[in-house]
């Protein structure tokens, strides 16, 4: 699994309940989510795999 499809799999008000978290390697991906932005469908119609990456990375 790469580093955008686990940000992908934690987006979400459904992720954030859940308290999804996944592990690649030493690096632990935990649920997240942009307010306004409430499903993936969303997210990715917006952002770039780019800008989704950079995103999630700037809130840590």
């Amino acid at each position: 699994m790469k580093k955008y499809d686990a940000i992908i799999l934690c987006y979400g008000s459904i992720a954030l309940k859940q308290k999804i978290e996944i592990k690649i390697k030493q690096t632990v991906y935990t649920s997240w989510m942009i307010e306004g932005i409430g499903t993936k469908k969303e997210l990715i119609k917006i952002y770039t795999k780019k800008q989704i990456i950079a995103i999630y990375n700037s809130g840590i």
